[in-house]
């Protein structure tokens, strides 16, 4: 496979419909991609998880042994991102996002690749899990644990997302039994009528 050309491996590409990559271009990696730059010293070869966090680099000193481990790379990270892809949208997940959807549940992150918000709960897809956490109100994670098991973790999550909204909930209530209670108890300052 060492005698491959950029040729090839462009062809490859094509005929296996294979994307998520950074072919040779001038800027920093991405999201679930593999990536191969020329720079001072060889080519790099990278990949990226779905935080653009890269998982592996190599320099190589020569360019056919550098696309050889770029086209492994890009057949990783495709069958990876489908793997993950078609994982997100399995049963459990229908299951989740129907309770979220009939108990009219919001101030949640529902596998957003973002930071974390104030006062939510999240699900995100972390290597052959999930990882689930709760912020505080200033965005500070709470609550984080890592679930190997999709079932656990999506009931993990919605227990989160139901606390949190409780919480907002009965914050908001309390400050509106406190600005009527303060509204209706002053006297209008021009006497009756």
């Amino acid at each position: 496979m060492n005698e491959i050309s950029k040729e090839d491996v462009l062809a490859i590409l094509e005929s296996e419909n294979l994307g998520r990559v950074n072919w040779f271009e001038d800027r920093g990696p991405r999201a679930d991609e593999a990536g191969i730059v020329l720079q001072i010293g060889g080519w790099r070869v990278y990949s990226t998880d779905e935080r653009a966090a890269e998982q592996y680099e190599k320099v190589h000193g020569d360019e056919r042994e550098a696309l050889a481990d770029f086209l492994e790379k890009v057949r990783a990270t495709n069958r990876y991102f489908a793997l993950r892809a078609e994982r997100l949208s399995s049963e459990a997940d229908v299951n989740v996002l129907n309770v979220l959807v009939a108990e009219n549940l919001g101030r949640f992150n529902w596998h957003e690749d973002r930071d974390m918000g104030i006062e939510e709960a999240g699900i995100l897809t972390q290597g052959a899990g999930w990882r689930v956490y709760l912020t505080d109100e200033q965005g500070r994670p709470r609550y984080e644990r890592f679930h190997e098991d999709e079932g656990e973790a999506g009931a993990d999550f919605l227990k989160r997302v139901r606390a949190i909204n409780e919480l907002v909930a009965r914050r908001e209530s309390r400050i509106r039994k406190q600005s009527n209670a303060a509204g209706c108890c002053q006297s209008d300052p021009a006497g009756p009528k």
